[in-house]
């Protein structure tokens, strides 16, 4: 089954994603599980590019939940009762940072009170999940270009795109703050990041995720020629 933490946030508040940008950091999560027992690929949905006084975070507003499968290692033998535990750590920031922290838990069987809850609780795993950024279709071709001060990615996606929106994977690759130029192509798009002040040596592949209208999101690893 899967099982996720869902944060609520407050108007104006925002966490973190995996990259968190020009500052912050992501939520950290520790789970305490039964031997034998993990939660496995914890997926994040595409984030947002959040302008705070001209520094640029990834992360997320309003209400976001990070979920994962929770697996048994084969040949282990679950009890009929178990407790699931998560000791939380994040950050949350506005016109100030406040760090948080949180320890919670969750017992199997489930009692009446939290049965009643699952249709919900599954209604917002599964729309957390239709966010999450999809591998790129087969079809599509994605190449950076290295230059003195920027990556020039060109993303094959077989239409003509006229925005979008590239969130590195690696922290301190890109110029978060910079504005990104996007061009668009008759079968794709071409999308200029200015590099990060603390690069010190071109990687191999830019990684990232590309953000489409209409809540399109998809995972990119682009090959960079130099």
């Amino acid at each position: 089954m899967r099982i996720g933490v869902r944060f609520r946030l407050d108007p104006t508040w925002h966490i973190y994603w995996l990259n968190p940008g020009d500052s912050g950091g992501p939520p950290q999560m520790t789970w305490g599980l039964p031997p034998g027992m993990m939660v496995q690929g914890i997926e994040w949905p595409a984030p947002e590019r959040i302008d705070i006084g001209g520094l640029f975070n990834y992360g997320y507003h309003d209400e976001v939940v990070l979920s994962g499968a929770l697996v048994a290692a084969a040949g282990t033998s679950v009890p009929a009762a178990i407790t699931v535990r998560a000791s939380l750590k994040w950050l949350a920031c506005a016109d100030m940072c406040v760090p948080g922290k949180a320890e919670l838990e969750l017992a199997f069987p489930l009692g009446t009170h939290e049965r009643a809850l699952v249709p919900g609780w599954k209604a917002a795993i599964e729309a957390a999940r239709s966010q999450v950024p999809k591998p790129a279709p087969s079809s599509w071709r994605a190449s950076a270009r290295s230059t003195r001060d920027a990556f020039i990615v060109d993303i094959l996606t077989g239409s003509r795109e006229a925005e979008a929106t590239f969130f590195p994977l690696v922290v301190s690759q890109v110029n978060d703050s910079a504005p990104q130029l996007v061009v668009p192509l008759d079968q794709g798009l071409r999308i200029t990041l200015r590099k990060s002040d603390q690069l010190v040596k071109d990687p191999d592949t830019l990684s990232g995720v590309l953000s489409l209208p209409g809540g399109r999101a998809f995972a990119i690893a682009a090959p960079v020629a130099r």
